[in-house]
């Protein structure tokens, strides 16, 4: 489901109803898509913390040192960043734990003109 008229960077909380009513349209929809700004490291995680505690990723090598924000994991399938040939045919979110997080946060940076769809379990956007 796409979300409108959502402005989720720290310049302007979201009030406790706002995060309710995304609660909710999650739990209704399964997935959500807010369009955002560039969000920093910050940002992202707290638009995370609106469904739950943000978790450190548990394999630390998918972590960039430069980092600040541990529950942060770097994904991509640029060529140039190494991680693949531009394509990423299957990738889950740590299904490995015994409890696996029930939200998963994508922040895309840069999109493709063509391509490019993404899948989340049974649904394609």
């Amino acid at each position: 489901m796409r979300v409108s008229g959502v402005d989720v960077s720290s310049k302007h909380p979201l009030s406790p109803d706002a995060i309710d009513a995304l609660r909710d349209a999650l739990v209704n929809n399964c997935v959500l898509i807010l369009r955002a700004p560039t969000l920093s490291e910050e940002e992202l995680v707290l638009v995370t913390s609106y469904f739950g505690k943000a978790e450190e990723h548990k394999r630390s090598k998918l972590q960039r040192p430069d980092r600040k924000v541990k529950e942060i994991v770097f994904v991509s399938n640029m060529e140039q960043e190494g991680l693949g040939n531009g394509l990423i045919p299957f990738h889950n979110d740590m299904s490995y734990v015994d409890i696996p997080a029930h939200v998963s946060v994508l922040h895309c940076v840069q999109t493709v003109k063509q391509g490019g769809e993404t899948r989340f379990g049974m649904y394609m956007l």
